[in-house]
């Protein structure tokens, strides 16, 4: 016999003493009344019989079993999320300008510009522009992680069993179909 089933039994067996207490203290407070009336109130325990002083009467207890369904939470897996640093090469055209000195010299013939203008040199400062490349740190896109409770209906299959009361004639013995 399983827990459930002793536990089945022992609620029985208490219910079958608390209303056969309850109907001998309503008799007790009414005065006894008659014998037919109390005949409707016998109770048994599982497993016995109880025979009254007016007719034999057998009260068979027919158990069945019932479904209770409970659930536990599994785990079924886990997400690992984490941040990797990918580093790519990025090919950037920069337009720079630079400068270049140029000198004409012309022939004596008339045509002739002097460079110098007296002087023995001259400084003529030539530049160039340079790529400067700097980072800075971006917002490029948010990755938001949420987990969703999400309801759904799990049809169960499960076997129960409940017993009957079958009735086999022997012979000529009446049976009163109304009380089977």
């Amino acid at each position: 016999m399983t827990g459930d089933e002793l536990r089945a039994n022992i609620l029985h067996t208490f219910e079958a003493i608390v209303s056969t207490l309850k109907h001998w203290f309503g008799v007790i407070a009414s005065g006894f009344s008659d014998r037919e009336h109390d005949r409707e109130y016998i109770r048994t325990v599982p497993g016995s019989m109880d025979v009254s002083e007016i007719d034999q009467q057998h009260v068979v207890d027919l158990f069945g079993e019932s479904i209770r369904v409970d659930k536990e939470r599994v785990e079924q897996g886990e997400l690992l999320i984490r941040k990797e640093v990918i580093t790519e090469t990025q090919m950037i055209a920069v337009p720079v300008t630079r400068e270049e000195l140029v000198v004409e010299r012309r022939s004596k013939d008339g045509r002739t510009l002097e460079v110098l203008r007296g002087k023995q040199a001259i400084r003529i400062p030539v530049s160039q522009e340079r790529v400067i490349v700097s980072k800075q740190t971006v917002l490029n896109e948010q990755v938001r992680v949420s987990r969703h409770r999400i309801e759904e209906k799990k049809i169960v299959s499960v076997p129960v069993k409940h017993e009957q009361v079958s009735i086999r004639r022997e012979g000529d013995a009446p049976i009163n179909k109304e009380a089977a």
